[in-house]
C-alpha cells in the first residue's frame, strides 16, 4: 500500500454527508473510506466501523491506501475534487498543537504579533481547552540571552 500525509481538512454537508480530504487547491485528494466508517461531529471526527474515533479534521495524518482508478470521477459529497484516494487504514493522526489552538481563536486571533524587534515570542497555551473547544493563548515578547 501507498501512503497519504497531510492535515485532514473536511465539511459537513446540508445533506447529511461530508467530505473529507487532504491537500490544498489542485492537490486536495478526496477520501474515500472503507466500509462501515463514518463521520461526523464538531470537530468532524472520522469513526471506524466499531464506532471508534480514529482521526478529526485538522489533525496531521498518515493513511495507508491508494489513488484511485480513472474511471473514479467523484465521491459523494466531495464535489469538485478530482483526485480519490481509497484509504486502507488510518496509520497516524496527530494534534499540531499551535495549529489546532491558533485555528480555535478563529477571528480572534492577532493577525501580526509586533515584539518591538526583541528576539523571541513566547506563545503559551493554557491546556486543557474550555468546554467549548477553546484554548487561551498569551504571547509574550522577550528577549533571550
Amino acid at each position: 500500500m501507498a501512503a497519504l500525509f497531510g492535515v485532514l481538512e473536511g465539511r459537513a454537508n446540508s445533506d447529511g454527508t461530508a467530505c473529507l480530504w487532504v491537500g490544498h487547491g489542485s492537490e486536495a485528494s478526496a477520501l474515500s473510506w472503507p466500509y462501515g466508517y463514518t463521520a461526523g461531529g464538531s470537530p468532524l471526527t472520522v469513526y471506524d466501523d466499531t464506532g471508534t474515533g480514529v482521526a478529526v479534521v485538522d489533525q496531521r495524518v498518515t493513511f495507508a491506501g491508494g489513488l484511485l482508478p480513472d474511471d473514479v470521477h467523484s465521491i459523494l459529497g466531495c464535489q469538485g475534487l478530482t483526485k480519490f484516494w481509497g484509504v486502507g487504514c488510518v496509520e497516524e493522526a496527530r494534534w499540531d498543537w499551535l495549529r489546532y489552538a491558533l485555528a480555535s481563536l478563529g477571528e480572534a486571533r492577532p493577525k501580526h504579533v509586533l515584539c518591538n524587534e526583541l528576539d523571541h515570542v513566547l506563545v503559551t497555551i493554557k491546556w486543557p481547552p474550555s468546554a467549548s473547544g477553546s484554548f487561551d493563548l498569551t504571547w509574550v515578547c522577550s528577549r533571550w540571552a
